[in-house]
């Protein structure tokens, strides 16, 4: 007997689930069918006519679906989509504009109604995988955790239980450090800039634009329009300091917005920004622009291989000649340089590197604009260079010195010995980095290799005593280098310092010492091969400083071509550019000022140059620097003097005083000295020599009307060959 199965059909049956709320009036509700039972494939008919298993852009209201299966039977279900507000559990950004009652947000995954699925936002975007909601804060600032009442710019409002005190940014101004402009229509203009962070953000992000929009990456290259994302973040721990080259003559925006970031990424916050205009001056058709790279040619066929395989040169130094103009590669080894058209030489100055494609003195003809690269080869193996600084010693106050040590070639240097040995009369406290020895007044620091032109410094703490009686007393100190591999130029491989106790001293001021150091005033002609300047300086301020800039114009004296670049208190950017215009940059040096910090309140650079020869006697060798702390005016030091004599010489060490008077001065310029003045000079705040006269008086009378407003120096000689400088302020 056989028994026939019967199977029981299940009654098809649906029911709506709504997978997402109208969130106020945007119609991005969403529901899904849910069917069991009957025989399927169903198909799908809603009250909006959709025909799909689930659908959205639902508005608030009843919403119905017929589903019917294969065996033609039918099932219905009704729900209603409701309206309400969405809550935000994420933001980024968040600021109070200047000049806005409200804070602008981007807020993260809205959750309409508490439900579970994000929903299609207002303002639609993408950013680490989830929907963007544009919204406006209006509740008064706190701290997370709190409660944040939102409303966006369609009135839709919202909560958001998580947030991030956000306030009203704070703008600082660029430092604009170097302006280049742009030669022959060409985009080989620069900008040279030191960005900032807002005081009130943790972190700034910088744009360069122009006129339509377009933005510019570091070397000129256009990496977006309309705005774009590319820029540069200064952080509350360092500010930026950052090149833009190649770039056209004309009106540039440079923008910074505040940042917050409660995610990994960095994006901007708000949209708070502000911008200053910065112009790259069209320089005409009369002018033109070479640049290029320097670098080591190691196989010598003048053809410039990767960076990792043939070393870029960085620092640099090239003349063009005539002029002379100087220009100064970077840390890549690149250049540019802007000169008046018409032929040139060109020709680098290096002590251990020469250039030999093509062949110095190369000709160049200045004319649009052209790349020219310096192919170099070393003329020694290896040479490791050691300079040595300090700040000023006074007595119970602390003393400070720099051991600056440089690779001059590509070759490594192999492990580093350095040794110092100090004046007794001082204590040693402290140095960075520690010390691998001190026996008596010696220091000895043992080092990794130098590679190429690598440069590194040691910095050098002692306490000089609290005893009046050393006014006066010289300290002298000397620094030796030693190398694992053989150094080709051991004469440059130990250096001495030598640096009076002073009681009170200007904090700002330039020193100048001959290489025989057998006077402060005269350089003699047939004893003294170089000068060694130090230019120190202080912040006196009432807050700290972030950027310290130092300008020297050199006088026609001293020869540009024989820089040597001496050691440093802190971290610097040294360039020669133009026609003999030494740059020193400080960027982030965070110098405290002397009411909370005196001993950590100074600073100092040095450098050593030789004289233009030949020299006569009699000749004046003025210098001065100017000094920049961040946005106030330069404070100019006292002018250096040296006047070149024989050794032999009878000329008198001592300064005499002149006076000035009126000072202020309009028009007139009365001077007297108590012994006969024999020539004038005035020298600019810039060190251009502006009026030379010869006097044979002790008194008379300078026509200064011909001036422009601003600080000078008047340096008088006496018939006694003693020297006497005052300074004076041109109304």
């Amino acid at each position: 007997m056989f028994m026939i199965g019967v199977v029981q059909l299940q009654a098809i049956i649906v029911n709506i689930q709504i997978t997402a709320h109208e969130n106020c009036s945007y119609a991005d509700g969403a529901a899904q069918a849910n069917v069991s039972g009957g025989v399927p494939p169903y198909t799908y008919l809603w009250s909006t006519g959709a025909t799909t298993a689930s659908v959205i852009g639902l508005s608030a209201g009843p919403i119905s679906v017929t589903v019917t299966d294969s065996q033609s039977d039918e099932a219905t279900a009704n729900h209603t989509v409701t309206s309400g507000g969405y809550q935000i559990v994420a933001t980024s950004g968040g600021s109070l504009c200047p000049g806005d009652p409200y804070g602008g947000y981007l807020l993260f995954g809205g959750v309409p109604n508490g439900a579970v699925t994000f929903s299609t936002p207002y303002f639609t975007g993408i950013y680490m995988g989830e929907p963007i909601y544009s919204a406006y804060y209006t509740g008064p600032y706190g701290y997370n955790p709190i409660e944040l009442q939102f409303m966006d710019a369609n009135g839709c409002a919202g909560v958001l239980s998580s947030g991030y005190r956000l306030g009203q940014p704070t703008w600082t101004t660029p430092v604009i450090l170097d302006i280049q402009g742009a030669c022959a229509g060409g985009a080989n203009g620069s900008l040279l800039a030191v960005l900032q962070h807002s005081p009130t953000y943790a972190r700034t992000w910088h744009q360069l634009t122009d006129g339509a929009g377009t933005l510019f990456g570091p070397n000129g290259t256009i990496v977006g329009t309309g705005g774009g994302t590319y820029g540069h973040f200064a952080t509350e721990a360092n500010d930026l300091v950052q090149t833009w080259t190649g770039l056209a003559a004309g009106d540039y925006w440079l923008t910074q917005v505040a940042n917050f970031a409660p995610f990994s990424g960095w994006m901007p916050g708000g949209g708070c920004g502000d911008s200053v205009m910065v112009t790259i001056p069209d320089l005409g058709l009369g002018c033109g622009n070479v640049n290029g790279t320097v670098y080591m040619d190691y196989n010598e066929d003048c053809v410039m291989g990767a960076a990792g395989s043939e070393t870029r040169v960085p620092g640099a130094l090239l003349e063009f000649q005539p002029g002379p103009y100087y220009t100064t590669a970077n840390g890549n080894g690149a250049y540019s340089i802007n000169l008046p058209s018409g032929p040139y030489s060109v020709q680098q100055i290096a002590a251990d590197i020469a250039q030999h494609c093509p062949a110095p003195p190369a000709p160049v003809n200045v004319t649009g604009t052209q790349t020219l690269n310096i192919a170099d080869t070393a003329l020694v193996t290896m040479d490791v260079q050691v300079m040595m600084a300090s700040g000023p010693a006074r007595p119970g106050f602390e003393l400070r010195y720099t051991i600056g040590t440089t690779n001059l070639t590509p070759a490594a240097s192999g492990a580093t010995s350095t040794v110092m040995t100090f004046d007794p009369a001082v204590a040693f406290l402290i140095s960075t980095p520690a010390p691998s020895s001190v026996v008596g007044n010696t220091i000895t620091w043992n080092q990794a290799s130098l590679g190429a032109f690598v440069e590194r410094s040691i910095q050098v703490r002692f306490q000089v005593p609290p005893d009046v009686g050393l006014i006066g007393t010289v300290l002298n100190s000397t620094v030796t280098v030693s190398t694992a591999n053989t150094d080709a130029v051991p004469a440059n491989n130990a250096v001495g310092h030598a640096v009076t106790i002073t009681a009170s001293f200007d904090p700002n001021d330039k020193q100048a010492n001959t290489s025989s150091r057998y006077s402060d005033e005269l350089y003699y002609i047939d004893v003294d091969e170089f000068i060694d300047y130090t230019i120190r300086f202080q912040n006196t301020g009432n807050d700290t400083a972030f950027t310290v800039i130092i300008t020297d114009t050199l006088p026609t004296t001293l020869d540009p071509a024989s820089i040597i670049w001496g050691a440093a208190s802190h971290n610097v950017m040294r360039s020669l550019v133009g026609q003999g215009v030494l740059k020193f940059i400080f960027p982030n040096i965070l110098l405290p000022d002397s009411n909370a910090n005196e001993t950590a309140s100074h600073g100092f650079v040095s450098f050593r140059i030789r004289p233009h020869l030949p020299l006569l006697p009699g000749t004046e060798i003025i210098n001065i620097a100017n000094i920049y702390f961040d946005f106030n005016p330069p404070v100019i030091t006292e002018p250096s003097v040296l006047t070149a004599e024989f050794s032999t010489g009878t000329q008198r060490q001592s300064l005499e005083a002149i006076r000035l008077l009126p000072n202020p001065a309009n028009d007139q310029l009365w001077i007297s000295s108590d012994g006969t003045i024999y020539m004038i000079t005035i020298i600019a705040a810039d060190g251009r020599e502006v009026l030379r006269r010869r006097m044979r008086t002790t008194s008379g009378t300078i026509d200064v009307s011909g001036l422009r407003a601003g600080s000078f120096f008047l340096v008088a000689i006496l018939d006694n060959g003693s020297i006497a400088h005052e300074r004076f302020i041109k109304q």
